[in-house]
């Protein structure tokens, strides 16, 4: 279940967007790169569901692309 929303900038293309991520989910700024989702479904191991994250729109990886802002998501009664 999607827990809450990060909110990226890439300072190398102006780029903007935000994607939602799962519940025991952590987001977090590295130095020398992007930020780092390390998943709760991880799996240590070459996992394939933690990831640096890309700017969508120049595939930009590096510490050019920031967290602008975390939002939790509302949950539905």
């Amino acid at each position: 279940m999607k827990a809450f929303k990060v909110f990226f900038e890439c300072g190398n293309c102006g780029g903007k967007w935000s994607e939602e991520f799962d519940e025991g989910d952590m987001v977090r700024e590295v130095a020398m790169s992007s930020p780092l989702l390390e998943s709760h479904q991880c799996t240590v191991v070459d996992c394939p569901f933690c990831r640096f994250i890309k700017c969508p729109v120049c595939d930009c990886d590096t510490e050019a692309v920031s967290i602008s802002k975390r939002s939790p998501l509302v949950k539905e009664a």
